[in-house]
């Protein structure tokens, strides 16, 4: 039986993440509770440089990056990053 890796070895790989801006400390929010139900949920925000940076270590090749504002009720930009296996 073969890995997935080797049946598709330039498979991209779509990444869409809330961003932090580079100058903002790094943000966390933990909850314990949403929607009358106790949970353990925790966010953890980074900028795109640090994913990217993460992608490339892992040997990726980035082939877009795309940067959306916020929209609406929305507080954080969307970074969306494409990627793929050299």
């Amino acid at each position: 039986m073969s890995s997935p890796s080797s049946t598709a070895p330039c498979a991209p790989a779509l990444l869409a993440f809330q961003t932090r801006h580079s100058g903002e400390p790094v943000p966390h929010l933990h909850l314990s509770e949403r929607f009358a139900q106790k949970i353990a949920l925790d966010y953890y925000w980074r900028t795109a440089d640090q994913v990217i940076a993460l992608l490339v270590e892992a040997g990726l090749v980035l082939t877009a990056t795309v940067r959306r504002e916020p929209m609406g009720e929305e507080s954080r930009a969307r970074t969306f990053i494409l990627a793929r296996r050299p």
